[in-house]
């Protein structure tokens, strides 16, 4: 490979204006086919395009120094040459001397069918418009593949490929439409269109001036016009079809005769040629004459193959009046259905036709279909709903047998008027994955999801099932959060409803990169606190470019556009106060670069069928980024176009969307693209975990939650309604952490360590939860608080609203916790402990709050100086988690957001107690105030810093170890008073063993570092960190020479878990490790470096331990006997 191809125009243009001019000529070769090819659609002669071109590139060069985005220099230069275009159009001096010069010109003639078949091509091409006249001649006449077209136009492999398809389609339309009836069936096929269009195209000029410029013989007026033709369409079709049969001789069009680009070879060289010398003369090669029986299997759409061996074929898509499904629609017991509707969609695309309805018989046609795959569905309320998947095309016995269905109703409304809102769509998700991907949209096809004029409305849905319903984002209401309904057979679920606020709203416009509006972007409000940073809404740019969402009041948010043919682009932040609207939070989209790579096994061999998805470097495995995804090809590889600038981790999905194997994170460049991304999968694709979920009674849990992770490889599933799970896609792995939750289901947790994969029966026995019911009263009147949050052990606030004063916290698995409650100008008011037996509610808990005090307060950037908006205060009682204060459930609606000027009023402190305050902001970290006492007038300030950092390696000997659990834990260490709190952090390694820990509040730390599911390498607790302001502190983390320690729990009442906690004689008051027992009482501990430890089990108020000493390689074995 030329060192021209292999350095970026950024870095060629740099070279060139530090006095390296000569290298401007990487830049000719580069985009020299290109600019001809501009030049030409506009110009349509060889000879006044090369001109054109030519000067086109003497301009630049003049004008490079002020070119201020060097990525952008084929955009600029293509600017320029339609400019140069557009002004020789205009000279007619130049016209008249260049038609002086064709009549002076020595011509050849060529036979006259060729002539005017040409003349017609060349007629009909330029009747299209610039979008398509360019696609075809950057194809054809410069020899780019889709992959160059698209990097050229800016867009990506796919819009270019569809760009290409559609010209196509509309040339061939054109040239069938002047041929006439007399050479085509009364409806002609797209394959007999792409026949006559190959024909045509694949037809060379044969005649050339005598002199060298030979190419100018092509710029009279009448080889351009379509009234120039001298033959009749008879004859032209009889000419054509002799074309025909002489063509299919050929192998493919792009292979043989490169079309286009090819029509004119025997008047000049184009520039594609110049170049690429060695390959055209391998294409050549390969074109040698074919036996007959190569004749007889001669392509059916020559134009529809592509002439790149790396590009996939762009085939448009040909509806056949002939294809159809057709097949019976039953019920349960083997009955005919009458009536029932029937739809299909296409695999990976929309619904397709019109539907269709079973007669009498149970039959039904759906005719007009193109080919492919399809998923079909069938809907008669009241008797059920059925689907099946995969359907060919054409296939005639496809039997859709009918699920019961059960209802699930009820109204939208405007929550303070009370009036329901007609034509609200609702969205229903099933946790049942293959129903979620193929079933719901045909259901919502066939039976429409909107409401009425009252605003009822009611849907039918497969029973038993887990489904989440919500309402779509509507123009000035706050997106409502989604509401889960566990359906049973034959069950009618009503009183489903929606109260919609009206709250603040963020409006804007997304720009396309040259600051025009962009229609059709696809927006994302983003919650900077949220959870798992899923969108909490959705909208669309209309034709201006605009958008509106409807925002809770409260809260940081980031706008996200995504768009095909750009990168995706973020808004500036924007924080909500009360009933807030925000006008101008614009969008700018930009263009971006591609990222390839490969995804392999540990052989070396590349995975075919794969989709790779991007996702943020710190974001949430299951929120990918918006169209920023690809399926490798047969060698593994894949393509990702339009990435923005930034760090990302990519993602393979092994099986379904809940299996994913997590790649190296990377940094994506600005000015160009990136290569040799690999992601290693381990051994095989193939690998699963197999069980059952019961409760204690034996009874299925249904819809609970189960877990497998092994390093970077990550599976989820949820439970049928026999309580069974299966994880597939688990190949990479040898040995699995396996947890088990059933908190939807009303159940606890259990967890398995160091599973085989390909394991069945990986069974779990689950307690019921526990709940607590109680009231909230003013401790001065004993009157109910009727507006109040409630939570259990800082687990997160839950609002409540009764005139009573009444609560119920339920879901709840730890046997003693502390319910705390607080109201608007209240202190907060908590409980002693409670016990919880498991299945049990504890009733009668009775919480007064007390009116408490204010404290304001100002909060400030450390480094700057200046005032920080959008920072959250709270109080908090001495531990402190950073995954914690990074998610939007550990703030309640009473913690305050600092406004433009930094300032805060945090209410309802408790009179005459210190309390602990904590201030945050996303990107720095947390500051405290520690035993704060609020007085009356009190002011409290804060300054924020970017805090320190740990990061580092984790070994396992001489190997890294991908996946591993990273956290430092800040130590007391006999401090001051106002610098006394714990506070936490998490930073799992990558696939390559590097972990970063930021953010850190300055102090001392310990790591501790941990991989559970392999023995083989363990925890590792390093002691002693100091972490300052500013700093990186870099560690090292070695795994190897550990020991393990296992044995069992007896004497424990049955039901209830047993928790083992780990104490390092070092670190005596902060338990090293914790785990489970299994339902036998054993409990396994492996990895543990050498050592000093104290084991202690725990059930409750019951507890027992033992002392041990660990050496290198030892694999202890001890009993516990609880009291």
């Amino acid at each position: 490979m030329v060192w021209w191809k292999r350095r970026t125009d950024g870095e060629v243009i740099a070279r060139v204006l530090a006095g390296r001019r000569d290298e401007f000529g990487a830049l000719v070769k580069r985009y020299l086919p290109m600019a001809h090819a501009v030049a030409y659609a506009q110009l349509g002669n060889h000879a006044d395009a090369e001109d054109v071109a030519q000067e086109a590139f003497i301009k630049a060069y003049r004008a490079l120094d002020s070119l201020r985005d060097r990525a952008r220099f084929p955009q600029w230069l293509k600017s320029i040459v339609r400019n140069l275009a557009a002004t020789f159009q205009t000279t007619e001096a130049r016209r008249a001397a260049r038609a002086d010069k064709v009549r002076g010109t020595e011509m050849i003639e060529p036979d006259m069918a060729q002539r005017e078949l040409h003349d017609l091509l060349r007629s009909k091409l330029f009747e299209l418009d610039e979008e398509h006249q360019e696609v075809l001649l950057l194809h054809y006449f410069a020899s780019m593949k889709v992959r160059e077209m698209a990097d050229s136009l800016h867009i990506t492999s796919a819009a270019a490929a569809k760009r290409l398809q559609r010209a196509r389609e509309t040339l061939g339309k054109r040239l069938v439409d002047q041929l006439g009836p007399s050479f085509r069936p009364k409806k002609p096929s797209k394959k007999h269109v792409a026949r006559i269009l190959g024909a045509v195209v694949a037809v060379p000029v044969s005649w050339q001036p005598a002199a060298s410029t030979a190419g100018a013989a092509i710029a009279g007026k009448g080889l351009l016009t379509s009234g120039a033709l001298l033959m009749s369409t008879k004859k032209i079709a009889a000419v054509a079809a002799v074309v025909l049969v002489v063509f299919a001789g050929w192998r493919v069009l792009p292979k043989a005769i490169p079309s286009l680009r090819g029509m004119d070879r025997q008047e000049e060289t184009p520039p594609a040629q110049e170049e690429n010398t060695v390959s055209d003369a391998r294409e050549s090669a390969d074109v040698a004459p074919q036996t007959e029986e190569a004749v007889a299997t001669a392509p059916e759409a020559v134009l529809a193959t592509s002439d790149s061996l790396d590009e996939p074929p762009v085939v448009a898509e040909e509806r056949h009046p002939g294809l159809s499904i057709s097949g019976w629609v039953h019920d349960d017991d083997g009955n005919a259905v009458e009536g029932a509707a029937v739809t299909a969609q296409k695999a990976g695309g929309g619904m397709a036709g019109a539907g269709a309805s079973s007669d009498a018989e149970g039959r039904f046609l759906l005719s007009g279909l193109s080919e492919g795959a399809y998923s079909v569905g069938a809907l008669k309320p009241g008797e059920g709903f059925g689907y099946v998947a995969g359907v060919k095309a054409g296939a005639d016995n496809v039997v859709i047998a009918l699920v019961p269905t059960s209802g699930i109703s009820g109204r939208v409304y405007d929550q303070e008027t009370g009036q329901g809102i007609e034509d609200a769509i609702i969205e229903v998700y099933s946790f049942n994955e293959a129903l979620a991907r193929e079933g719901l949209p045909l259901l919502q096809h066939l039976q429409g999801q909107q409401t009425r004029a009252d605003g009822s409305y009611r849907v039918e849905l497969p029973a038993p099932g887990l489904y989440a319903l919500r309402v779509h984002q509507l123009r000035g209401y706050i997106a409502p959060d989604w509401q889960r309904a566990d359906l049973e057979e034959g069950e009618d679920r009503t009183g489903v409803d929606f109260a919609l606020a009206r709250g603040g709203t963020i409006a804007g416009t997304v720009f396309d990169p040259e600051g025009q509006p962009l229609a059709g972007a696809k927006l994302e409000l983003i919650l900077q606190l949220a959870d798992s940073g899923a969108p909490r809404a959705t909208a669309t740019s209309d034709a201006e470019g605009a958008y509106v969402f409807g925002v809770r009041p409260g809260g940081t948010y980031v706008v996200r556009a995504a768009h095909r043919d750009y990168a995706m682009g973020e808004s500036s932040p924007v924080v909500m106060g009360a009933d807030k609207d925000i006008d101008g939070v614009d969008v700018y989209m930009a263009y971006g670069h591609v990222v390839h790579g490969y995804v392999m096994n540990s052989a070396g061999s590349g995975i075919a069928g794969l989709e790779v998805e991007l996702i943020d470097k710190g974001g949430h495995l299951w929120t990918p980024l918006p169209l920023l995804s690809a399926v490798t090809e047969p060698d593994g590889a894949f393509a990702i176009a339009n990435v923005p600038a930034g760090e990302y981790k990519p993602v393979v999905k092994t099986a379904g969307i809940f299996t994913k194997v997590i790649g190296t994170p990377f940094t994506m460049p600005a000015d160009s693209d990136l290569y040799d991304v690999i992601i290693m999968i381990g051994t095989q694709v193939e690998g699963f975990i197999s069980g059952r979920l019961t409760g204690s009674d034996g009874a299925p849990i249904f819809g609970a939650e189960v877990a497998a992770s092994s390093g970077s490889v990550v599976g989820w599933s949820k439970t049928g309604a026999d309580g069974s799970y299966l994880i597939e896609g688990l190949g990479g792995a040898e040995l699995l952490d396996i947890e088990a939750k059933g908190w939807a289901a009303g159940y606890g947790r259990d967890r398995r360590q160091g599973v085989p994969v390909n394991s069945e029966n990986v069974d779990f026995v689950l307690a019921r939860q526990g709940a607590v019911k109680g009231r909230v009263v003013d401790g001065t009147t004993g009157r109910p608080i009727t507006a109040f949050e409630a939570q259990w052990d800082s687990w997160g606030w839950e609002k409540f609203n009764s005139p009573t004063g009444e609560f119920e916290l339920n879901k709840i698995e730890r046997q003693r916790v502390t319910v705390q409650a607080r109201a608007e100008g209240y202190g907060v008011g908590k409980t002693d402990e409670i016990d919880i037996p498991p299945a049990k509610t504890v009733e009668g808990i009775v919480i007064a709050l007390y009116r408490g005090n204010e404290v304001t307060g100002i909060v400030f950037d450390a480094g700057t100086g200046q005032p920080i908006e959008g920072a959250r205060i709270k109080t908090f009682d001495g531990e402190l988690r950073s995954e914690y204060l990074s998610r939007e459930y550990a703030w309640g609606a009473q913690d305050p957001f600092t406004d433009a000027e930094g300032r805060f009023r945090l209410t309802g402190l408790a009179p005459k107690t210190p309390v602990n305050l904590v201030a945050w902001h996303a990107g720095y970290a947390p500051a405290v105030r520690m035993d704060f006492l609020a007085a009356p007038g009190a002011e409290a300030t804060f300054l924020l810093g970017r805090g320190g950092t740990i990061s580092g390696v984790v070994y396992d000997g001489t190997q890294l170890v991908g996946g591993a659990a990273v956290v430092c834990f800040r130590q007391d260490l006999g401090a001051a008073p106002s610098d006394t709190f714990s506070y936490h952090a998490f930073g799992p390694a990558s696939g390559s063993g590097e972990f970063e820990i930021a953010n850190l509040p300055p102090g001392p730390y310990a790591l501790l570092c941990f991989q559970t599911f392999d023995a083989s390498a363990g925890p590792a607790w390093i002691d002693r960190i100091l972490v300052e302001e500013g700093e990186t502190v870099e560690i090292d983390i070695q795994l190897a020479d550990c020991g393990v320690i296992s044995g069992a729990a007896s004497g424990a009442a049955p039901g209830a878990p047993v928790e083992v906690a780990v104490f390092s004689a070092d670190w005596p008051d902060e338990p090293y490790y914790m785990d489970r027992c299994d339902a036998d009482g054993r409990f396994r501990i492996p990895g543990l470096q050498a050592g000093e430890y104290m084991i202690r089990a725990v059930q409750g108020r019951r507890q027992a331990e033992q002392t041990v000493i660990l050496n290198p390689g030892d694999d202890l074995n001890i009993a516990l006997q609880l009291p």
